[in-house]
């Protein structure tokens, strides 16, 4: 149940700041994930991650709405919406898609996984806290927590903990991250 979720949040997001910022759908996938990363991040200095999942998910609807609206009155709407099987953006949702497939079975087995990442984003799951609330005892404190609080983003909205999805949204920022240089790309 998790794959659709994460997905149409990635999508609803996508569109409703392709429509702010004026840019294709593709262009405006990095800012979605972007947003999912620092708006729980903001509300955590705070001891308040999970509001800020909440805060994100709020903000992301409410961007879609206004695409919706704004793009009705203007017109925008069906370039807006189309934008969404641009190759490029057909590129990120089979990328993720495969990844989705691939990381199911995946577990954390290495050292690295144990010593930092895989425990840091587990102990934000359970204590829905960054690191300076976090009482679990966690190695590297002061590490940059973006992909952690993706990763927590990921486990979170979809409803229970499960390590194949730790491994899924590290890979989903990577495509994300990658995704605008394929922007310009147009179907023949």
């Amino acid at each position: 149940m998790d794959f659709p979720i994460i997905v149409a949040l990635l999508a609803i997001a996508a569109i409703g700041f392709a429509h702010l910022l004026k840019v294709n759908v593709a262009a405006a996938i990095p800012t979605a994930t972007f947003a999912f990363i620092l708006v729980p991040y903001l509300f955590g200095l705070f001891d308040l991650l999970f509001v800020g999942v909440l805060a994100s998910l709020l903000l992301a609807v409410v961007a879609f709405v206004l695409a919706l609206i704004r793009g009705n009155k203007d017109g925008s709407i069906k370039q807006l919406l189309a934008s969404l099987a641009s190759p490029a953006a057909v590129i990120f949702w089979v990328l993720i898609t495969v990844s989705y497939s691939l990381t199911r079975a995946m577990q954390f087995h290495s050292w690295d996984e144990f010593s930092h990442w895989g425990t840091v984003a587990k102990a934000f799951f359970i204590f829905d806290s960054l690191s300076p609330y976090n009482p679990a005892d966690l190695a590297f404190r002061s590490y940059p927590p973006a992909v952690s609080i993706f990763q927590y983003f990921v486990n979170k909205v979809s409803l229970g903990w499960f390590e194949g999805n730790v491994f899924w949204a590290y890979q989903i920022l990577i495509f994300a991250a990658l995704v605008p240089f394929a922007a310009k790309l147009v179907w023949r």
